[in-house]
């Protein structure tokens, strides 16, 4: 679950005057433009916060270093704070470190808000255009920013300014920014320094821009609540459905005109009254921003409004009767003429005709009508859904409206599972409503009630609820009858668990625990943040014991470890962690245990005999075996002293036996691994997954993820009868390496000792085959499981090259994956300084092609952390095909992030700029066309990059038709231009469905050039360049049948307008059945197995022709009961996947069931 923000209580607005979601803060910089001078920020605390205590800072400072901001929640050295009453001074120093974006920050009643305020430098080249530092906007909307000079020096550089992570604009240079359907992404600070000054000197235009989460006149999370009216300027809160006021109003509604110089939440503050000064920006909670206070306008709010304007920054305009009267400009009250015809109101802002949705001689009531209807202005009766009422609404006795109901339901809390849950039910009447109206199901337990008014709000708790459960709040009326109800699903927060058993070392009288962060892998599951965990351990044949806990200071921190000691030595012992989430009951089940080890006793201390010397006998290395589970450390170390015949027996024995018994296990362990895979083997091709292209594979390898996992494999969940996680079991023997350079890695890593070049020989020795023999080759290999065989023969998912800098301690979290890691000898390095600890590393790896040692890059998906660098590589690779095999979720989990913008918006990264021009769907991908350029680089001209984009290949599989992979291989390399670097191909971890890509796309180069086709050696070769690349058997077959096509059946696509040439032709010259008959000769033929239903004897007569036989993948399942009682699922007809043309020339997949004639 993720998201789970619940707002707390909010009672009907309309009424409240009292908010409930906003600590009443008004935050003041009188000097918004004095860093460097004088600059202070204060703020107001109103009823009933007047005593909640405060916390200045900055999210961020600015304009440090030249490529990105640094990360800091202090204020500038020097700042001095003073309290005066319900006022907190923050005097800030007085250099240029007083610019920037500052917070007041306050708790009160189980609510946290913070408000902004801007500092600019008396230094800047340049400053917001219109006066207005903030800027708020609606969802959707379009919005531009601009800037004016103030002092000489340059032309204006935007920059975007995220949580500390900066991007450059594509507006450089210009004096206005446009943002076009503004998003809720879009929300940042943003910047203009002028191109003639560093910028470390602080001389920044700055303007906060707000967007709302919702459309104009919406709130909630799904957008559907109606906002009420917010006058004079007031702006929706989208969160909460209230309205913040400008400063000089107040009230629910900001119809209360605060008067001159007056402001606050209640307008008990008076800027005219010294220490305090009118002039300079006034903030309020998001998403109101900043503006100056009623009557005032101009970037230093010291500017009164125009005739015909008031209100703050005097946005409003005046709405006299009389047309040359000028309101108040504090006000907007027309004193002589009155309001114009049709207006009511101090302000003249309330019309005769209220807004859709609202009703009152204010305007100020929902009418809570179906579909948010109108309804009339003095009765609230429901005209435009004719009487229907809104759920949780409806007519009361003697009313012809819908003004009795259900307002809000909902969680105060959201506690962990098994917890005691807070809840609220609020309503409303035209009468007065009792304790009793409000009534929950279940055993809940009434605690207290609120009343405003007609406004009802009774509170519950309510305990062993379960996540997902549904509860009912009941509105009782005339006598106890149940008038209306509305359901709440309630959301709990699961402790966390940790799927895997952690991994043990054991050391004299001691074990040091280690294990994957919680998230890790894919069958890890619950609720984060993790705070902490808690690692157990226990003898055999008694109860589990705490031995410590790990505390969380860092999350993106991805293994912790923890020593247990002491321990009793020769004793059985086995571990177990536990995540903890933060809150009462948030500690997680017990992970699986680990393997039982045996704690190794302190070595006798030497009494006699000389040192250790190069000849003397030393301490080896522990020798580690798995065998389900089980995990037996045997430590083969005995203390130097001078062997004496008895001595040497009493040594050697003990080792022979052990030698001899390892020898032993050794074998069983091969034997036994043969027969799993013999078995895993004779599993997968009796209930196949690829024979022909119909069906999906189970069979996949397993990944080891840092933030985007893939699923281990049902089988191997299932064979473990305890139900725990065992990791499959790799025997891997590496001959002794000849190459000089051996990985320098820690030997506790499990990419130590390994060689900068591939080693080992191959297992198979594979000829080419000539594409004359191919067809009868794949129908063989496929029918005889050899190409299953060929693939198995491979490396299995282990590392066989030094990956060495894949392991630095920053790199770590550069792989998306951690046991895909970029090798040593064929990594691509990224231009990066000397003194770089990281090496220019990113998870890529070139790959040869036909002919060309550096044709591919395969990389994996790009996360937050490597989207940066994913973009220095395409510029510095001349990059100008990217292919992306993933879509961006898949299953619920995160593949790769959106390294790409939206259509005609530009975004940087990595100090490059990328605008995307065009975007087409052709099918089954996409095809995106990005400019992209180099910023700061004046002599490097834009690039054109196409990313084709596979969005339909499923995770965990490979598509059912090679046709459209075809046509996506094609038409990148059509689009390929002279001169291009290497093509840029990847998925989420960069070697399933990258792999498969690649192959097919090289060999057909091979193909059309020696009339030959060497897969096997191929896939072997990319494998020597990246890990488990061409991941599963299934995509290896997948290759085949992709080059069985290609070569053999060509592209057979036919625009939709030529198709009756085409037929025509056909027909004319009898090309049709040659064309059918190559159909036949390349299409896989059904075999019984995979036909069972088909085959049955009692399935027999309902088959029109013995050879037409159904898989059992495609076949429908009958489940209407027969007359005779009879149960029968079967019938001759398959699903089959075609294709419609659409008016885009590009093709759309429909289902359609293909059946044979009935037979009597």
């Amino acid at each position: 679950m993720e998201n789970f923000g619940h707002r707390l209580l909010v009672i009907l607005s309309v009424i409240l005057s009292v908010r409930g979601d906003t600590v009443h803060l008004t935050m003041v910089s009188p000097t918004p433009y004095g860093a460097g001078s004088s600059a202070s920020i204060s703020c107001f605390r109103s009823s009933p916060d007047e005593d909640v205590t405060l916390s200045f800072g900055r999210p961020f400072q600015i304009g440090l270093h030249r490529s990105s901001v640094q990360t800091s929640t202090t204020l500038p050295d020097g700042s001095t704070q003073s309290v005066n009453g319900q006022v907190v001074t923050q005097d800030l120093t007085s250099s240029n470190n007083a610019t920037g974006l500052f917070y007041c920050e306050g708790s009160n009643r189980n609510l946290t808000t913070r408000v902004y305020s801007i500092i600019h430098s008396i230094h800047r080249r340049f400053q917001p255009g219109d006066g207005q530092v903030t800027r708020t906007v609606n969802k959707g909307e379009n919005v531009t920013l601009s800037v004016i000079p103030v002092n000489s020096g340059g032309t204006p550089l935007w920059r975007r300014t995220n949580d500390g992570v900066v991007d450059f604009m594509s507006a450089s240079g210009l004096d206005t920014l446009t943002v076009s359907s503004a998003d809720v992404v879009h929300g940042d600070l943003y910047t203009v320094i002028a191109s003639a000054v560093g910028l470390e000197n602080n001389h920044f235009s700055m303007i906060r821009l707000i967007v709302r989460g919702c459309a104009a006149g919406k709130w909630g999370p799904a957008c559907v609540e109606l906002c009420d009216m917010c006058y004079n300027g007031g702006v929706c809160d989208d969160k909460t459905g209230d309205c913040i006021c400008p400063p000089g109003f107040s009230g629910p509604n900001c119809l209360t005109a605060c008067g001159m110089h007056k402001f606050g939440w209640n307008c008990e503050f008076d800027c005219a009254s010294p220490p305090f000064s009118c002039t300079g920006q006034f903030g309020l909670p998001d998403p109101y921003g900043n503006s100056c206070i009623s009557g005032y306008m101009g970037a230093y709010c010291s500017n009164r409004c125009p005739s015909g304007r008031f209100g703050a920054g005097c946005t409003q305009t005046c709405r006299c009767r009389a047309g040359g009267e000028a309101c108040d400009r504090f006000t907007g009250e027309c004193a002589l003429s009155g309001c114009q015809d049709g207006l009511s109101g101090t302000s003249c802002q309330i019309s005769g005709t209220c807004s859709t949705g609202m009703y009152g001689l204010d305007c100020l009531s929902n009418c809570h009508c179906a579909n948010n209807a109108a309804c009339v202005r003095d009765s609230g009766y429901c005209s435009g859904s004719n009487g229907a009422c809104a759920d949780g609404f409806k007519s009361d006795v003697n009313a012809n409206n819908c003004q009795t109901g259900i307002i809000e339901f909902q969680m105060l809390t959201m506690p962990n599972q098994g917890q005691v849950v807070n809840f609220s039910c609020a309503a409303t009447s035209g009468d007065v409503l009792t304790a009793d109206s409000l009534m929950l199901s279940g055993s809940a337990t009434y605690t207290s009630t609120m009343r405003e008014g007609n406004v009802l709000n009774n509170t519950f708790t309510m305990s062993g609820l379960s996540d997902n459960q549904q509860i009912i709040c009941y509105l009782l009326r005339n006598g106890g009858n149940v008038h209306v109800v509305q359901t709440l699903t309630v959301s709990l927060f699961v402790p966390p668990y940790l799927s895997q058993p952690p991994t043990v070392m054991a050391g004299p009288l001691s074990a040091t625990v280690s294990w994957q962060a919680w998230g890790s892998d894919i069958l890890d599951f619950g609720d984060g943040p993790v705070i902490k965990y808690i690692v157990y351990y226990n003898q055999v044949q008694s109860g589990l014991s705490s031995g410590g806990e790990v505390q969380v200071t860092d999350l993106s921190q991805v293994e912790y470890s923890f020593v247990v000691q002491p321990l009793a030595p020769s004793t059985q012992y086995q571990f177990s962690v536990s995540a903890v989430r933060d809150g009462q009951g948030g500690g997680g089940p017990r992970s699986p245990t680990s393997a039982w080890i045996y704690p190794l006793a302190t070595p006798p201390p030497t009494t006699e005999g000389p040192a250790i010397t190069e000849s003397s006998t030393g301490r080896l290395t522990p020798v580690v075996t798995t065998v389900e589970g089980l995990t037996t450390l045997v430590d083969l170390t005995s203390p130097s002293t001078n062997p004496t015949p008895m001595s040497l027996v009493g040594v050697v024995v003990p080792v022979v036996i052990v030698l001899v018994l390892l020898l032993i296990l050794v074998i069983l362990l091969i034997v036994l691994v043969k027969r799993i895979r013999d078995k895993k083997h004779a599993e997968v091709d009796g209930g196949s997954s690829m024979q022909g292209k119909f069906e999906s594979s189970n069979d996949l390898a397993s990944l080891q993820t840092i933030d985007n996992p893939i699923s281990i494999p049902m089988e191997d969940i299932n064979s473990n009868p305890n139900g725990d996680v065992v990791p499959a079991m790799t025997l891997a023997v590496r001959p002794e390496s000849s190459v000089s350079q051996i990985s320098t890695l820690d030997s506790s890593s499990p990419f130590a000792g390994l060689p900068l070049y591939p080693t080992r020989e191959r297992e198979l020795k594979k000829d080419p085959i000539p594409l004359k023999d191919f067809v009868a080759y794949v129908r063989q290999a496929i029918q005889g499981h050899h190409l299953r065989d060929e693939w198995s023969s491979f490396p299995g998912i282990e590392a066989i090259c030094s990956c060495d800098v894949s392991q630095l301690p920053d790199n770590k979290m550069k792989n998306r994956y951690r046991n895909i890691p970029a090798y040593d000898h064929c990594r691509v390095i990224l231009e990066h300084e000397k003194e770089d600890p990281n090496l220019g590393y990113i998870n890529a790896c070139y790959i040869k092609g036909y002919k060309n040692d550096k044709a591919y890059i395969a990389t994996q998906g790009p996360n937050q952390a490597t989207s940066h660098d994913f973009w220095k590589m395409v510029w510095q690779e001349n990059v100008r095909i990217i292919v992306n095999g993933t879509n961006l979720v898949e299953d619920g989990k995160n593949k790769c992030a959106k390294y790409w913008p939206d259509m005609e918006q530009l975004e940087t990264f990595g100090g490059i700029s990328i605008s995307l021009v065009k975007d087409e769907t052709r099918g089954e991908y996409r095809v995106r066309t990005m400019i992209i350029a180099k910023i700061g680089d004046s002599k490097a001209t834009p690039r054109t990059i196409r990313q084709f984009h596979y969005t339909s290949w499923p995770d965990k599989d490979v598509p059912k038709d090679v046709t459209p992979v075809l046509r996506l291989i094609k038409d990148f390399s059509d689009a390929t231009p002279e001169g291009a670097g290497p093509y840029l191909i990847h998925c989420s971890a960069g070697v399933g469905r990258t792999g498969a890509i690649i192959a097919i796309h090289a060999l057909l180069q091979q193909a059309h050039a020696e009339k030959t086709l060497d897969i096997y050696n191929f896939v072997a070769d990319m494998r020597d360049h990246r890990v488990s690349i061409v991941q599963t058997p299934v995509q290896y077959i997948f290759v085949h049948l992709a080059l069985l096509e290609a070569l053999f059946s060509g592209d057979t696509c036919i625009p939709s307008s030529s198709l009756k040439k085409r037929v025509a032709e056909l027909k004319k010259k009898k090309k049709m059945a040659e064309e059918f008959e190559q159909l036949n000769t390349i299409s896989p033929v059904p075999i019984a197995e995979r036909c069972r239903s088909s085959v049955m004897e009692s399935n027999h007569n309902k088959n029109r022709l013995p050879s037409a036989l159904v898989p059992e993948s495609c076949r429908p399942f009958l489940m209407t009961p027969r007359e005779d009682g009879m149960e029968y699922n079967y019938i001759n007809a398959a699903f089959v996947d075609v294709r419609l043309n659409l008016w885009t020339g590009y093709l759309l997949k429909e289902r359609v069931l293909f059946v044979i004639d009935s037979l009597k």
